[in-house]
C-alpha cells in the first residue's frame, strides 16, 4: 500500500475532513492481516506556510486547499500524537513507552488588539513596483509570477447610465474598484458586476488573487490572473498596467516599508481610506516562545506574516478557524503580527492553545 489515506486535506469553503480511528485501524490491521507493506499518507501532518497551498479542480470549479495540511494524521500538524496514533502502534505492534511528549507546550489564551495602519488600495499601490503596460492585462505568467497577487489599472469611459461589466476569464478572483470604490468581488462562476457611468473616465482596479496552482489532472498548468477581455457591455477595456505583487518574497523590511508608503498616502487622501481593509498589526509579547494557534474573529479573508515570516492564507469561509504558529517563528519580547485582510478586518488577534480546523466530516476517499 504506497499512500494508505488514513485522514484527507481540506478545501476552503467545505467542512474538515477526518477519518475515525476505528475505521483507520480497522483497514490499517487488514492490510498487516494480508501481509502487506504500508506507508501511511499521512503519518505527521503538516502545514502550506505561505502561499504554498495547492488546489483541485472539479466540474471546472476551482477548488482552493487550506493552509493546514493536519490531513487528520495520526501525528497532528503540531505534533501532538492523537488517539490515531496510540491505536495504529498499538496495530504495529509496539508496546514500549512513547519516548517524545505527547504535546508540546503552548502559549496562554489571549486577546490582542489589531490595530489598522494602512488601506488597501493605498499599500498596494505603493507596492506596484515593475509594472508592465499593454492593451490587454497580464498574465501572472507574463509577469513571471507564480503565486501573490496582480494588481490591474486601466482608466476607460463609462458612458452615462447603468452597464455591465464583464470579466470573460478571471482566475482566480478578483476585488473590482471604480475611482477607489469596490463593486465587488468577481470569480469564474460570478463574472460580472453592474457598473454606473457618467461619461467621465473612470480609475479601474482590479486586483486578482492567485488562490492555489491545480497540483493534479488535466488543469495542472493553468494559467492565472485576467486571462480574456474586460468589457463594459460588449466594448473591451484597453489600455492596462499590471503590477505584480509578490506577496511570498516579500522581506520583513519590504513588508513595513509597504506598510509605512500605505499610511502615507492613506493620510494625503482627501476622502479617508476605509478602516475595513489593508494591512493590520498586533503587538504580541512573549516570555518564553512556544506554539500557539492564531485565529481573526470578525475578519473576512486576507494573509498573515508573523515577525515578517508568511504564516498563510486566512478566510472566514472555512473549515480552517486557526493558523498553527510554531515557536521557532517567535522571540521572547515584543513579535509582530501583521494582517493583510481584503473583506473585513475585526477587533483582534486571538492565541488559542489548540487547533480549530472547523466541523468534522467523517471522509473515506474511494475508486470504483
Amino acid at each position: 500500500m504506497a499512500e494508505f489515506w488514513n485522514g484527507w486535506f481540506d478545501h476552503w469553503g467545505e467542512r474538515h475532513h477526518v477519518r475515525g480511528v476505528e475505521s483507520a485501524v480497522h483497514t490499517l490491521r487488514g492490510i498487516i492481516a494480508d501481509h502487506g507493506s504500508v506507508s501511511i499518507y499521512m503519518a505527521h501532518g503538516g502545514t502550506n506556510f505561505g502561499l504554498w497551498a495547492g488546489a483541485n479542480e472539479s466540474d471546472g470549479r476551482l477548488e482552493p486547499v487550506v493552509t493546514s495540511y493536519d490531513s487528520d494524521a495520526p501525528i497532528a500538524e503540531d505534533g501532538r500524537l492523537t488517539p490515531k496514533f496510540f491505536a495504529m502502534r498499538e496495530a504495529l505492534g509496539v508496546r514500549e513507552p512513547v519516548r517524545s511528549p505527547a504535546r508540546m507546550p503552548t502559549l496562554p489564551p489571549a486577546h490582542v488588539p489589531l490595530v489598522h495602519r494602512a488601506g488597501l488600495l493605498a499599500a498596494l499601490r505603493a507596492a506596484s513596483t515593475g509594472a508592465t503596460t499593454a492593451p490587454r492585462p497580464a498574465s501572472f505568467e507574463q509577469l513571471g509570477l507564480d503565486a501573490g497577487m496582480v494588481l490591474h489599472t486601466a482608466h476607460p469611459r463609462i458612458p452615462a447610465g447603468e452597464h455591465r461589466l464583464l470579466f470573460t476569464d478571471v482566475r482566480d478572483r478578483a476585488r473590482v474598484f471604480a475611482d477607489g470604490i469596490l463593486l465587488g468581488v468577481v470569480d469564474a462562476r460570478s463574472p460580472e458586476l453592474p457598473v454606473t457611468g457618467t461619461g467621465r473616465l473612470v480609475r479601474l482596479e482590479v486586483l486578482v488573487e492567485n488562490l492555489g496552482r491545480i497540483n493534479y489532472g488535466p488543469g495542472v498548468g493553468r494559467h492565472k490572473g485576467l486571462l480574456g477581455p474586460v468589457l463594459v457591455d460588449r466594448r473591451m477595456v484597453q489600455g492596462w498596467q499590471s503590477a505584480p505583487l509578490a506577496l511570498q518574497e516579500w522581506s520583513s523590511a519590504e513588508l513595513s516599508d509597504t506598510i509605512a508608503a500605505g499610511f502615507a498616502a492613506s493620510s494625503a487622501e482627501t476622502a479617508p481610506a476605509t478602516e475595513s481593509t489593508g494591512f493590520a498589526v498586533a503587538e504580541v509579547h512573549v516570555g518564553s516562545p512556544a506554539d500557539t494557534f492564531l485565529a481573526l474573529p470578525g475578519s473576512g479573508h486576507g494573509l498573515v506574516w508573523v515577525n515578517g515570516f508568511l504564516l498563510g492564507r486566512h478566510w472566514g469561509i472555512g473549515p480552517q478557524v486557526t493558523l498553527y504558529c510554531p515557536a521557532p517563528l517567535l522571540r521572547a519580547g515584543s513579535n509582530t503580527v501583521t494582517v493583510l485582510e481584503l473583506e473585513r478586518l475585526g477587533k483582534t488577534l486571538d492565541l488559542r492553545d489548540r487547533a480549530e480546523l472547523g466541523p468534522p466530516e467523517e471522509y473515506v476517499e474511494e475508486f470504483d
